[in-house]
C-alpha cells in the first residue's frame, strides 16, 4: 500500500478558500455530539454540515456532511486541542462529500 504523501492533498484551509470563492453565501454548521461519558474519557465526536446557500440551509438541504472522532493524547495537537482537530476533520469530510476533493490531482490514485 502506498505511503500517504501530504503534498498530494489539499488542506482543509485550501479547500475552504475555494469554497468561499465559489460559494460566498455558504453556511457551515458544526455540532459537538460527544456525550458526558465520552468527554470523561477524552473522546470527541463532531458533525459538520455544509450548505452552499442560505436557502439550502433554510430548507435543510446539506450539500455535504462529515463526522469525525478524536481522542485526547499526550502528544501533538490532540494534547490541547483534540476537539478543534476533530471539528476540522469533520469539516474536511463535509467538503469532500460536497465535491471539494482532498486530492490536489484527482488522477492521482496514491
Amino acid at each position: 500500500m502506498p505511503a500517504y504523501d501530504p503534498e498530494k492533498y489539499s488542506t482543509v484551509a485550501e479547500r475552504m478558500a475555494l469554497l468561499k470563492e465559489e460559494h460566498p453565501d455558504y453556511r457551515l454548521c458544526t455540532r459537538d455530539y460527544s456525550t458526558d461519558a465520552d468527554r470523561a474519557q477524552g473522546i470527541w465526536r463532531v458533525q459538520a454540515c455544509l450548505y452552499l446557500t442560505a436557502e439550502d440551509q433554510e430548507k435543510g438541504l446539506a450539500k455535504g456532511t462529515g463526522h469525525a472522532y478524536e481522542i485526547d493524547s499526550a502528544h501533538g495537537p490532540q494534547k490541547t486541542s483534540a476537539l478543534e482537530v476533530c471539528e476540522t476533520s469533520a469539516i474536511g469530510r463535509a467538503l469532500m462529500v460536497a465535491g471539494f476533493a482532498a486530492k490536489k490531482d484527482p488522477m492521482v490514485l496514491a
